[in-house]
């Protein structure tokens, strides 16, 4: 067996392989296996994180290194193997970094049993109206996500908040994963940088006023609807009343019953609209990451369908 320094082995518990997520006999136990780690980095230790190297064991036994992966343990239980270069950076060190560079989130989350946190920037000052009608106003922002198990980054998204109902709705804006432990060597320079770049993705957010404002003009007539449908991936149960699903030849096939009703007001009865708090954004059984997909999804079904007047 080859020896290292500081070598120690721990018990992970991994996940069901494929074929027993498909054999409806199989155990639904968790597997368990062996993992030998190299000497601890704690670095963060003060959060109660730390990462070791992984070493693979030979077809004889003998412990080898493995210098492509490492493992992440919070409080001497392991989280997650990594990439080597993947960097930790806790979420107590986001917050820090929030707070250095002069933003006070709105609202916070964490899911994946705390794995990933999300903090929510609203502008307090740059809002914009969709419609006349009253309250139909957005407030520009982004969310800040940050994980510890390599699920993602340190970045952000555009994103709006409208004001009458407190939906959310994400769009693609720049990716702030290039900030994540590059400059942490020079503290000041990462606030800096960070603090220009939470600013230029609020800024951002008013690109997706534009495709608000002519979805409150587009009727979400049956075309569109199907469209939806098949490319936002939404379960049926976060549709509006007014919406029908039939099936047909072995189809399932949408059915809208209020012809009125525009993609925007359609898009935010989905969301969670005025009456409808069980909606997307407010649904107390999705975690945070699947909310900003579904919103996502929206969006992206709006530009590329009502940004050419939904023809």
């Amino acid at each position: 067996m080859v020896t290292q320094p500081n070598q120690k082995t721990v018990t992970a518990h991994s996940q069901k392989s494929e074929q027993a997520k498909n054999d409806k006999t199989a155990p639904s136990v968790l597997r368990v296996v062996d993992l030998t780690v190299g000497k601890s980095d704690e670095t963060w230790l003060k959060y109660g994180y730390s990462t070791a190297p992984v070493f693979m064991k030979s077809i004889k036994g003998d412990v080898i290194p493995d210098d492509r992966y490492k493992a992440i343990f919070k409080d001497s239980k392991m989280i997650a193997i990594v990439g080597k270069n993947y960097s930790l950076y806790p979420h107590e060190e986001v917050k820090k970094l929030l707070s250095e560079a002069g933003f006070k989130p709105n609202k916070e989350h964490e899911d994946r049993d705390g794995n990933r946190y999300y903090a929510e920037l609203w502008s307090e000052k740059l809002a914009k109206e969709i419609t006349p009608r009253k309250g139909d106003i957005v407030r520009l922002g982004t969310i800040i996500y940050n994980s510890v198990d390599g699920s993602s980054g340190l970045g952000g998204r555009v994103a709006t908040l409208r004001v009458i109902c407190s939906n959310g709705m994400v769009g693609h804006g720049e990716n702030l994963a290039s900030l994540s432990l590059r400059h942490v060597g020079d503290h000041e320079k990462l606030v800096k940088a960070f603090r220009g770049q939470v600013t230029h993705l609020i800024e951002q957010a008013e690109n997706m006023v534009a495709y608000y404002r002519k979805m409150a003009q587009v009727k979400m007539n049956q075309k569109l609807l199907e469209t939806f449908v098949n490319s936002t991936r939404i379960a049926q149960k976060y549709y509006p009343e007014y919406v029908k699903f039939e099936e047909k030849n072995k189809e399932t096939i949408p059915r809208i019953s209020k012809p009125e009703v525009t993609v925007w007001d359609f898009a935010n009865d989905i969301t969670g609209g005025e009456d409808n708090q069980s909606g997307i954004w407010h649904s107390k059984n999705l975690q945070m990451y699947v909310k900003l997909r579904l919103t996502g999804n929206i969006f992206k079904f709006a530009v590329a369908n009502v940004g050419n007047g939904g023809a």
